[in-house]
């Protein structure tokens, strides 16, 4: 009992301090990411920044290469990491390192094969002066640099220490993009900001080997190691089945612009960029809190009982909801007087853009804790179509829905297709496999959490309905006025219940950890 309190504690700090760093890097990011967008719309214009979403887009579909290696490996480095056994660390991070750079290569070659194409993708030719080759070909050797590197990120994450790798990516990120605008604003000259791009990318993933190398030294002599074939079995049997959830939400979260491209032409996935922008800089802020809790949920199912699991289960399922709910709440209430107060009522989109894209950040956003609990339960196998089907639906969807209503309807369509896809299939095999009860508890508590948010919306809805933003300062009054109101509704609504009181008290201990660690 005494263990499983220490461990427990050993969880709670190290979840604590990957939340709070990898908030703060993400919240530098965003800002930087803000100017970065600005200065970039300013001096090359909507056309280049539809060619950037639209390449990222493309290369986004070629990490399908991964094939799911890298999750099925991750889950494995859990317990040989709990239990300090050195050469089964080495051996799975040699055949990651190796797999990995076969990947790299493979991701170039078909990128390259892939060159006589682009015209189709891209529809209608952009105004641009530099060749759409070569800036192509710019993207996809920053895309593939990562291959060679991921593997030493991945036992640092592993080890319940991303907050490492987040700080020594946001300090070089503020130096390089520092550089890198400063750069773009004297030359306008993109080619110069994609090699800047690529420079990034390098020195990120050095700066992280680097630092892998010294907390595990071990893993610099890996020369002599050999495979364990039994274990090549185990890991390449959950790739595969990993691999259909991998290809399938590459297609799934990743052809939206290639979509619209075709459909509306690059112009426009320019405007909707600045959308998406807004929206994926929340969702990366709010994913990294939450993946804040990801090895330790990992160490925790290997570790603790079903019942202990599934109350933990609930506590971040409710942190999950109450954190959505308010992002989707501000996004929905917030984002078009954002993008009008910054870039001009010229570049407001309708408003089903936002309502789509809020739609599918919510749905994702509600359903990672169940997606958490999978794979960290090392579920790969089970429900391994459900993907594909979403991409499926998704695709013919997007296609009748982009017809109907445009951007919006096409950004609508990837929530639907998650939704009742992926989000229902992960929450059947949890309960199944780990819990051994039935489902009815969660979809009561999901529907519950739904209903509460459209009333939470509609209120504060009526409210900013009297707020007149004509400027940034009018904008900060509304954004405080949502946030308050809505943890004050929330918390009214909430204050008894378990669930409530259980994360409460959560946050209480890890704030209490931080300063007592702090005073010593």
């Amino acid at each position: 009992m005494e263990k499983n309190s220490i461990i427990r504690n050993s969880r709670t700090e190290k979840v604590a301090k990957n939340i709070i760093i990898s908030t703060i890097c993400q919240l530098l990011t965003f800002a930087l990411t803000f100017i970065n967008r600005t200065v970039f719309i300013k001096v090359l214009g909507i056309e280049y920044l539809g060619i950037n979403g639209l390449f990222t887009n493309v290369l986004t579909l070629l990490s399908f290469a991964e094939l799911g290696i890298g999750g099925a490996i991750t889950f494995h480095l859990y317990k040989p990491l709990a239990e300090d056994k050195k050469e089964e660390l080495k051996t799975l991070l040699k055949l990651y390192a190796n797999i990995y750079k076969m990947i790299g290569i493979f991701v170039i070659t078909i990128g390259i094969i892939l060159i006589p194409i682009l015209p189709n993708i891209i529809g209608e030719a952009p105004n641009i002066k530099e060749n759409i080759n070569i800036i192509y070909l710019l993207f996809l050797l920053n895309s593939a640099i990562s291959y060679f590197f991921v593997y030493k990120s991945t036992i640092i994450s592993a080890d319940q220490k991303e907050y490492i790798v987040a700080l020594n990516r946001q300090i070089i990120t503020i130096i390089f993009t520092i550089i890198q605008l400063i750069t773009l604003y004297f030359t306008h000259n993109y080619m110069v900001y994609l090699v800047f791009q690529i420079l990034l990318t390098v020195v990120i993933n050095l700066s992280i080997s680097r630092k892998a190398n010294k907390m595990y030294p071990y893993i610099k002599d890996m020369k002599d190691i050999k495979q364990d074939k039994n274990k090549l079995k185990v890991i390449f049997k959950d790739a595969k089945a990993l691999f259909m959830y991998k290809g399938a939400s590459v297609v799934l979260d990743g052809t939206d612009n290639i979509i619209i491209s075709t459909m509306l032409g690059v112009q426009f996935v320019g405007y909707a960029a600045n959308y998406t922008m807004i929206v994926n800089a929340v969702t990366t802020i709010f994913k990294q809190i939450i993946n804040s809790f990801t090895a330790s949920i990992g160490n925790l199912n290997t570790t603790e009982d079903a019942q202990h699991s599934k109350e933990v289960f609930y506590k971040l399922f409710f942190i999950c909801f109450w954190i959505y709910s308010l992002g989707s709440i501000m996004l929905l209430t917030l984002t078009n007087n954002f993008i009008e107060i910054w870039l001009g009522k010229q570049y407001i989109l309708e408003e089903l853009v936002i309502v789509g894209l809020v739609f599918s950040f919510y749905i994702q956003g509600i359903q990672i804790i169940p997606y958490m609990y999978r794979t960290t339960l090392g579920l790969f196998v089970e429900g391994r179509y459900s993907p594909a089907m979403a991409a499926i639906v998704n695709i013919i969807l997007s296609i009748i829905l982009g017809k109907l209503y445009g951007i919006g309807g096409i950004f609508l369509a990837t929530g639907i297709a998650r939704f009742f896809t992926i989000g229902i299939v992960d929450v059947i095999l949890i309960y199944k496999k780990k819990f051994n009860d039935k489902i009815m508890e969660y979809f009561k508590k999901f529907s519950l959490y739904a209903i509460v948010f459209i009333v939470l919306y509609s209120i504060i809805n009526i409210i900013c309905s009297y707020l007149i933003i004509n400027s940034l300062f009018m904008l900060i009054i509304k954004a405080i006025v949502v946030f308050v109101i809505y943890n004050l509704l929330f918390i009214i609504i909430f204050r008894k219940t378990s669930s409530y009181m259980a994360v409460k008290e959560l946050i209480k201990n890890i704030f209490n950890k931080l300063l007592i660690k702090r005073s010593k």
